[in-house]
């Protein structure tokens, strides 16, 4: 199924796709890529979880922060604090910054920015 979807996405006259996804209770931001390839079909942006589990979610983030480098193409990987992603889309690509509170279990959790992306629209991604 998946080769099937980057089939299409292959096609594509201008392949700059880039896909949002969530509902994983995790942050996550790759290149998508077909097995063995070189060269990514995508970029793919799951957007972390705002409540599920409370204000340290599931775990501590290990678990996933492993996966980076063992997964081709995973960039970035983290389950460790709430929070929501903000997404800033221009004519020359996306900047992504997900962010996280310390605390949702009382109102007035402060905000910070745990990592950042640019993906700029040819899909060339870079952490900033």
């Amino acid at each position: 199924d998946r080769d099937r979807v980057l089939d299409v996405v292959d096609a594509l006259p201008r392949r700059n796709t880039v896909v949002l996804t969530g509902d994983i209770h995790v942050g996550c931001f790759s290149r998508v890529q077909r097995a063995g390839a070189a060269t990514h079909s995508a970029v793919e942006i799951v957007t972390n979880s705002i409540s599920s589990g409370g204000s340290m979610g599931g775990g501590d983030g290990v678990l996933f922060e492993a996966l980076i480098g063992a997964i081709p193409g995973w960039m970035y990987a983290y389950e460790g604090r709430r929070g929501y992603t903000a997404c800033e889309v221009t004519h020359d690509g996306w900047r992504v910054d997900y962010r996280v509170v310390d605390s949702i279990d009382m109102p007035g959790g402060a905000k910070s920015t745990h990592a950042s992306f640019e993906i700029r629209s040819d899909l060339a991604t870079r952490r900033v």
